[in-house]
């Protein structure tokens, strides 16, 4: 089963020259449980937002601890981005 969180709009903005390494990190908290995982994409623009994983420019799956995960998406160009968020929570990847 699926639950899709608040799929996040989250847009954000490097305003930074000459600099590589940026990230975002979305801290994700009050889980239902601790099942499966949550699966988390970060967009470019808004085709595929917020759960086409396949448009997306990142997508990673990450473990569920205490009902909260936390996510970062490193090595990004500067740019806006948004991030869709997904508790697969019998991990099958969807």
């Amino acid at each position: 089963m699926i639950n899709i969180l608040t799929i996040a709009l989250l847009f954000f903005s490097y305003q930074t020259f000459g600099q590589s390494g940026n990230k975002i990190t979305v801290k994700v908290i009050n889980l239902q449980s601790n099942k499966g995982q949550v699966i988390a994409s970060v967009f470019t623009d808004k085709n595929g937002f917020p759960s086409d994983s396949k448009k997306a420019a990142k997508t990673i799956n990450v473990p569920i601890k205490a009902n909260t995960t936390t996510i970062e998406f490193t090595n990004l160009p500067p740019g806006n981005y948004a991030v869709g968020i997904i508790h697969d929570e019998n991990g099958n990847n969807y």
